[in-house]
């Protein structure tokens, strides 16, 4: 979803000048598979999910912490505390799936 467009500087990179990221994350859990439309943006699950357990686990991961072991093999970044300022997890039930989603 783009909520802003601005002219900025021909050097400027958005992976490396951004001052911060919001991910948004689909999961799909049960046993129907996704649409062809939903399948190359949502993860399918097909097993239940304790929607709790992940609502606790975003409290934890909410604060400065070290990513450095999510890094890709031969990584080249130093630095790799990141701050995650929100963690929200919401779900949503359907007649065939629960819809359950999470963003950073």
């Amino acid at each position: 979803m783009v909520t802003d467009v601005r002219c900025v500087a021909p050097d400027f990179h958005a992976r490396y000048k951004a001052l911060e990221r919001t991910y948004h994350y689909r999961l799909l859990s049960g046993p129907e598979r996704p649409s062809i439309f939903e399948k190359n943006s949502a993860w399918h699950i097909p097993e239940d999910l304790n929607i709790q357990a992940m609502k606790k686990a975003c409290n934890i991961l909410v604060g400065h912490h070290d990513f450095s072991s999510f890094r890709a093999f031969g990584c080249q970044v130093v630095f790799c505390f990141l701050t995650v300022s929100q963690l929200l997890s919401s779900s949503r039930n359907t007649s065939a799936e629960r819809h359950i989603v999470s963003w950073i």
